[in-house]
């Protein structure tokens, strides 16, 4: 049976400048042949939830977090380098791992760089991510809309909203036209002052009838991280993960990004000519 491997791989998208850091690829056997296509993105909206982020900081925030999805959790029989697997974990930075060791959940963020020995990775991204959504806007004491919204690209209505100025537990009522309305009047006047909405979700489902299933691990509504405008203003970051159980291959698809401009899926996958087994850096 073919073994299939997904190198970790350059964000190539509108807010490539902004993450030039991101690692190109990672090290496999050289017996792997890399192929790639393109589609539309197809978010996932069942399944199971497994993190939604309620603040700004912290885990709750999604910031350098592993999630565990114990053995069973993959209804099927997924055989990586060899062996299989029914978990994983997830690592809010943007990759899953197999095994039973866990990643650093922080420092040095990507799945490659890891030094913790666990069985293998498969990074979608693979840098310091964090949820949310960064924008800037006007608001006025006493009054809850938010005027001169630099882009709500990123928002909708139920979403926690923060930054100075925003009373605690505000959250969004509506989006117009450059407006954002909270739940709260704003306890102070600003121009153009940093706000934050809570976009950040990671969830996993599984498609098809079994013997086509597909495990899918989705991010939605990340960043880099912290509120940095010049680094995390406006950007989006929506990708999945995806291993299929007729061939034990493995895709990563990228959708809505920076300003929530719709792109194309890149398919990206290492496919093993031969039984070889990969081998892991240390």
């Amino acid at each position: 049976m073919r073994q299939l491997f997904k190198k970790v791989s350059a964000f190539a998208f509108a807010v490539g400048a902004l993450l030039a850091a991101l690692p190109l690829s990672a090290q496999v056997a050289t017996n792997y042949n890399f192929s790639q296509t393109t589609g539309t993105y197809t978010p996932i909206t069942g399944g199971t939830i497994v993190a939604t982020q309620t603040s700004t900081s912290g885990a709750t925030s999604m910031d350098d977090v592993n999630y565990t999805l114990p053995g069973g959790t993959i209804p099927f029989n997924f055989t990586y380098d060899g062996v299989v697997y029914t978990g994983l974990n997830i690592n809010s930075n943007g990759y899953v791992t197999f095994g039973a060791t866990l990643p650093a959940a922080g420092f040095p963020y990507g799945a490659i760089s890891n030094t913790a020995a666990y069985s293998g990775a498969v990074a979608a991204f693979s840098r310091d991510l964090q949820a949310g959504f960064v924008a800037t806007a006007t608001r006025t004491l006493a009054s809850p809309t938010l005027t001169l919204v630099s882009t709500t690209a990123g928002m909708s209505v139920g979403q926690a909203i923060f930054g100075t100025g925003i009373p605690a537990g505000a959250t969004i009522l509506s989006i117009g036209a450059g407006t954002v309305t909270m739940s709260a009047n704003a306890t102070s006047s600003g121009a153009a002052g940093t706000i934050t909405a809570t976009s950040g979700q990671i969830r996993y489902e599984t498609l098809g009838s079994p013997g086509t299933q597909t495990f899918v691990v989705q991010w939605s509504g990340f960043k880099p991280f912290g509120t940095t405008l010049t680094t995390a203003h406006g950007v989006i970051l929506n990708y999945q993960i995806r291993l299929n159980e007729v061939d034990n291959s493995i895709e990563i698809h990228y959708g809505t990004t920076s300003n929530g401009v719709a792109t194309t899926i890149l398919h990206r996958r290492l496919v093993c000519a031969d039984p070889m087994p990969l081998s892991r850096p240390t």
